[in-house]
């Protein structure tokens, strides 16, 4: 497993009762891995050994058991389960474990191989099985805080296909999210505008951003928080710099800045106040 695919949309169903898990599986036999499913092991479950390489294996030679022990869940191909640790980082994840710390499976039924049964359904007095596609796994404390978590190829895979299909058009292109500030409130009608103001020219000029990132070896898919300061009385962009980027080009990611300089918003205020946003930029490509 590596480090963090609902294919058509950004849906997660949380398997917390039997009729719940009942439903997912009758969807997954006529559109296999639509859904990325979440369920919480029963306690029980242990680690095994940390290797050389710094993965701690969870032990699943036994299945995972879930939902009060009316369901057991396996791994598709028997895959190793784990997180990636150090030593000193295994010793602290076990003794989190023994606090209690739970184990959540994200996973998929019928990603690898559609064709097969990925449940044996039973009555709520019997035990049913479930052949998991292994989307992540998280340890997660008493308090719901994710601990640690490592997510599959899978995962990407469907993740990437969603964020494509979130954002209209096809070819390199990319779409504004609603903006946030690093203190205080954003004014509402910048809420919504910053994403309206994501098409027409600015739209194109992103788009070509992203074709020569894309040319110069950038990721085909990715985020780009661009920091801009707003004037709050002509509610114009008086400055713009990228913040943070996982592109792989610094170069795709000042001109994406460069674009958001085009924008123009809705005066907020009658003075000459300035307001520093930053607004995400997810770009992609088919």
């Amino acid at each position: 497993m590596v480090a963090p695919a609902l294919a058509h949309a950004d849906q997660e169903r949380a398997v917390a009762t039997l009729e719940s898990l009942q439903d997912a599986c009758r969807i997954a036999q006529a559109r296999p891995a639509r859904e990325l499913l979440v369920v919480d092991v029963e306690p029980g479950w242990t680690f095994g050994t940390l290797s050389e390489d710094g993965f701690l294996a969870i032990e699943s030679r036994r299945n995972f058991r879930a939902l009060g022990g009316r369901v057991e869940l396996y791994p598709a191909r028997l895959e190793p389960l784990g997180l990636v640790a150090t030593a000193e980082r295994a010793d602290e994840l076990e003794a989190a474990r023994q606090r209690g710390a739970r184990l959540r499976i994200g996973f998929f039924l019928g990603f690898d191989e559609p064709e097969r049964t990925s449940c044996v359904l039973r009555s709520r007095h019997a035990v049913s099985t479930v052949r998991m596609d292994v989307g992540y796994v998280e340890l997660l404390a008493e308090d719901g805080a994710v601990l640690a978590r490592e997510d599959t190829e899978r995962y990407r895979a469907w993740r990437d296909d969603a964020e494509r299909q979130a954002v209209p058009g096809e070819g390199p292109r990319a779409a504004l999210g609603t903006p946030s500030t690093p203190s205080g409130a954003v004014p509402e009608p910048w809420q919504t505008g910053v994403v309206a103001a994501g098409t027409g020219e600015v739209a194109r000029a992103l788009a070509v951003c992203h074709r020569d990132g894309i040319a110069r070896g950038a990721e085909t898919t990715g985020r780009i928080v661009v920091r801009v300061r707003v004037d709050g009385r002509t509610g114009r962009v008086v400055e713009s710099r990228p913040a943070i980027s996982d592109v792989g080009d610094s170069a795709e990611a000042e001109c994406v800045a460069g674009a958001l300089r085009a924008i123009t918003l809705p005066p907020v205020t009658s003075d000459a106040r300035t307001f520093d946003l930053d607004v995400p930029v997810r770009v992609v490509a088919d």
